[in-house]
């Protein structure tokens, strides 16, 4: 039995749930974990396609800050984020609230994203004092720079329709359209698994490119250590 994240299937659509709201869905490792092993028994069950989901009021609001006091690069939202790439399934976000931070790194795994008309997305990091340099790495194929690099300087809140105009969403409804819309193309997608299987490999190779790790690393390792100074400091003596 599985604490912070639930999982199940109909047919071949597979939905996963991260659920942590009291902590707004921020990822530890227990959390990365469990979400791992449930992702690999969709797979090994033959489903296709899934659902990402998250319990309200937040889809994920990042790292879960008490894990970076190390300025280790192995956290549990890195780890959930390798999980998702790696993963063979075909990934639909379904963004039902705010997206902060690491939070951003995750949508970038999945091939599609529907959001309600409430969500926002925010690289918060600015308002520490530090370029979120690993989320920048990740984004930069999907976000047109500019705009990327807006969002990293300033760390305001971008609103759904921007994100969508930006290429970072695929489609915005009412939030009550959120999961009949994204059932129906995980339904309409499930039944051709070969043009999902490439769908899937295409968006992997173009948001991986053959530049990513280095890019990733270089600017990931600082921006980890910049974060756990600030938690460092933030810590009661």
């Amino acid at each position: 039995m599985t604490q912070f994240v639930a999982a199940h299937h109909d047919g071949r659509v597979g939905r996963v749930r991260l659920q942590r709201p009291d902590k707004r869905n921020a990822v530890d490792t227990a959390l990365a974990e469990e979400a791992a092993l449930l992702m690999r028994r969709l797979a090994a069950a033959g489903i296709d396609v899934a659902l990402l989901e998250a319990e309200p009021p937040t889809f994920c609001a990042g790292h879960d800050l008490s894990e970076m006091g190390a300025g280790t690069l192995e956290t549990g939202a890195m780890r959930l984020i390798e999980e998702l790439n790696d993963s063979d399934l075909f990934w639909i976000a379904c963004v039902n609230g705010p997206v902060v931070g690491a939070g951003l790194g995750i949508l970038a795994t999945c091939p599609m994203v529907i959001a309600t008309t409430d969500a926002w997305f925010s690289l918060p990091e600015a308002d520490l004092g530090f370029f979120p340099g690993g989320m920048f790495a990740g984004l930069e194929n999907i976000i047109p720079v500019r705009k990327l690099m807006d969002m990293a300087m300033t760390g305001r809140r971008v609103p759904a329709a921007e994100a969508m105009s930006w290429g970072l969403v695929d489609e915005v409804v009412d939030p009550a359209d959120l999961m009949s819309t994204a059932e129906g193309i995980a339904a309409s997608l499930a039944s051709r698994p070969e043009l999902v299987r490439l769908g899937r490999v295409a968006w992997r190779n173009h948001v991986r490119d053959a530049t990513y790790r280095d890019r990733h690393q270089s600017l990931l390792g600082p921006a980890l250590q910049a974060i756990a100074a600030t938690v460092g400091r933030a810590e009661p003596a």
